[in-house]
């Protein structure tokens, strides 16, 4: 590699090595009169005359490419037979430098990358350009944490380059559409490569892997590998762009990404796992729901109602999603024991239809998703025809009493005590597989990732302990108490502290990222999207994020403090205060949408499923109002001050009263 470092291009002297592949070196150059920036691509190729000519034709065509989220070549040209482009600066990196191989990605912002991206594609597919090196490496993060598409194709660069590695051409070819291979490129082969990239977010790996020789027998043959713990609908989008002949694939990239989109916003993208069926109850244990029917009814193949989906048969045994409560020093387990048989005249006019997939699902972190909507589409057990038949599963003992609340991952529920202690208990039995001290009593619900649980705790420490044994893998120091609880994307954790500030951590090592800091302490869990961190305050605000920078993007004021987490869907932010009041805010601006009053202050989070907020109140109800114009359809009392928040799983909504009892809704018939 010649050291280029110093050397000018164009009107930009080269100053620092940003990077380099296997045909190219990328340098960050400063402008000789102007001192702006820009990246400096220098190919490692030396073209004949012919090729010149055809590389100026081809970057000229490809600098009228100008769109939000295509990086704009601003210059281009010949040193010495080697050619360059110079190209805006995205001071961001790659999504393969945020989201290193391996790395599993959240569906909600797998479908904000991929919206940007496909807008992107689209526009040039309108200006006949068929980009050809989809990959990680070539979406680059702006200034505005936007996602910018790069490395458009020059195939006079292509098929002069001598310096391609092994690496390299497998690296490239991982992603490559079979008729691409076969040099027939369409635009359709774009759609096929980024639904390649789609699959490895959300699965960790790319579906075919192998040598160079390999890999075009497999994108040619081979089918794609089911997409692990995904939900059927989000695995149909991405296998149809995976569609070995072009033609079968979506009509154009911009139906791809709607497609996804629509398919994201019914599913979520827990672990899936597995439950014996109980072998006991604790008959000690009371516990109350309406209309609750006796225990210990026969077992039925019968036909199971599932609210607004075919009824189908269930295999008894499968716990469910759960429903838990907080009782004394303790975690309650309900589950769904046997339903009882389906009467003909119920079931005769339904037509029966392949049953979704019998899993229950995981609640990896507090309010299930990183957006705290507290609805997962992706639980089948349970239903409001036999949610009212939930009876005692297991208790387990804990020294204190427990504010926080469940996580659910794999074979384990972990939950934290004021008696200072972690606990994971099996999903079966409720028996305690192990035990965490902290120095602190802890209100903070654990989030579990990648075999890590994270939780706060009252000593002013983060714990990221093991979770399978407890051991603790790190700890990291705040000013003061956690009672947040943590919210962990991309690898980082989000969580606010007492000591006024928001805190952005490397999950995987402790570091700190960034901080930034609020008029007041934090309870409220983050709620991250689309590269926004929102978070509530006791200062009376609520603010929005830069999850990369920590930039303060806008703050919407409440007229009380903001105790609970805020749930995000379609744009909105959901949120609670003690003023009795709850907010709707634009989510991009801050911009009050519609407020609505309760008869009491509101420590509540929110719950957003089907068009429906849902929220309780500390005058002792449970609220349901349209999510579009704030409008109360809903209210239900319970007997007592109600600061639990909602979950909503397959048509019941659950929640928690301080009158101790644990409250299950679902529709009649």
């Amino acid at each position: 590699m010649a050291d280029r470092l110093g050397q000018r291009f164009g009107n930009f002297r080269l100053f620092q090595l940003l990077g380099q592949g296997g045909f190219a070196e990328v340098y960050l150059g400063k402008h000789v009169v102007l001192d702006t920036l820009a990246a400096i691509k220098v190919y490692r190729t030396q073209l004949a005359e012919q090729d010149i000519q055809r590389f100026r034709l081809e970057a000229r065509i490809i600098s009228h490419l100008v769109h939000p989220h295509i990086l704009r070549v601003l210059e281009f040209g010949v040193e010495e037979n080697a050619p360059y482009l110079i190209m805006n600066y995205a001071p961001g990196g790659s999504l393969r430098q945020r989201h290193p191989k391996g790395s599993r990605i959240p569906l909600a912002t797998v479908v904000s990358y991929v919206n940007q991206i496909s807008s992107a594609l689209q526009f040039a597919h309108e200006q006949k350009l068929i980009h050809r090196h989809i990959k990680p490496q070539n979406f680059l993060v702006g200034n505005a944490n936007e996602i910018l598409l790069s490395d458009f194709g020059i195939v006079s660069v292509d098929q002069n380059s001598r310096y391609r590695s092994q690496r390299d051409m497998v690296e490239t070819i991982t992603y490559m559409a079979p008729e691409q291979i076969e040099a027939r490129p369409q635009p359709a082969s774009d759609q096929y490569s980024l639904g390649i990239v789609v699959y490895e977010w959300l699965a960790g790996e790319p579906p075919f892997q192998g040598s160079f020789a390999e890999l075009p027998a497999r994108h040619k043959d081979a089918p794609p590998p089911p997409l692990p713990n995904i939900a059927p609908t989000v695995e149909a989008v991405v296998m149809k762009a995976l569609a070995k002949d072009w033609t079968q694939r979506f009509t154009d990239i911009r139906a791809f990404a709607t497609a996804l989109e629509e398919a994201s916003n019914f599913e979520n993208e827990p672990t899936m796992y597995s439950i014996p069926p109980s072998q006991g109850l604790d008959a000690t244990i009371a516990v109350q729901f309406p209309s609750q029917q006796p225990a210990g009814e026969a077992a039925s193949t019968g036909q199971q109602a599932s609210h607004g989906i075919s009824r189908r048969v269930v295999v008894s045994g499968l716990l469910g999603l759960l429903a838990l409560g907080a009782i004394g020093g303790g975690i309650v387990w309900f589950s769904r024991r046997t339903a009882p048989p389906v009467s003909s005249s119920t079931s005769s006019s339904i037509t029966p239809t392949p049953a979704p997939p019998k899993l229950p699902a995981s609640s990896p972190m507090f309010g299930f998703n990183p957006q705290h909507t507290s609805f997962n589409a992706n639980e089948y057990v349970l239903s409001s025809s036999n949610v009212t038949r939930l009876v005692p599963y297991w208790t387990a003992p804990t020294g204190d009493i427990i504010d926080s609340t469940p996580a659910v991952v794999g074979k384990a529920a972990y939950v934290g005590s004021h008696d200072s202690k972690v606990y994971a208990c099996d999903i079966a039995s409720g028996n305690v597989l192990w035990t965490a001290a902290t120095g602190g009593a802890i209100t903070s619900s654990p989030a579990v990732v990648n075999g890590v649980v994270y939780i706060g705790s009252a000593d002013n420490n983060l714990y990221a302990l093991n979770a399978d044994t407890g051991e603790t893998l790190w700890k990291a120091p705040a000013g003061d108490v956690f009672l947040s609880s943590p919210t962990v994307v991309n690898g980082v954790l989000y969580i606010g502290s007492n000591d006024h500030k928001l805190y952005a951590i490397n999950a995987a090592t402790g570091s700190m990222l960034w901080t930034v800091s609020t008029g007041d302490s934090i309870t409220a869990s983050p709620s991250v999207i689309n590269g926004v961190v929102y978070v509530g305050s006791n200062d009376h605000t609520m603010y929005a994020v830069d999850d990369f920078t920590g930039t303060i993007l806008w703050s919407a004021s409440t007229g009380d403090i903001i105790l609970a987490a805020s749930a995000i869907a379609n744009g909105v932010v959901y949120v609670g205060s003690a003023d009795h009041l709850l907010y709707a805010l634009d989510a991009t601006t801050g911009k009050t949408i519609w407020t609505v009053s309760t008869g009491d202050r509101i420590g509540s989070g929110c719950a957003v499923a089907n068009g429906v907020v849902y929220v309780g109140s500390e005058d002792h109800k449970l609220y349901a109002c349209d999510a579009t114009t704030g409008k109360v359809l809903w209210s239900a009392t319970t007997g007592d001050r109600v600061t639990s928040s909602p979950v909503v799983v397959n048509g019941v909504v659950y929640i928690g009263s301080f009158d101790h009892k644990l409250y299950a809704f679902h529709l009649p018939g």
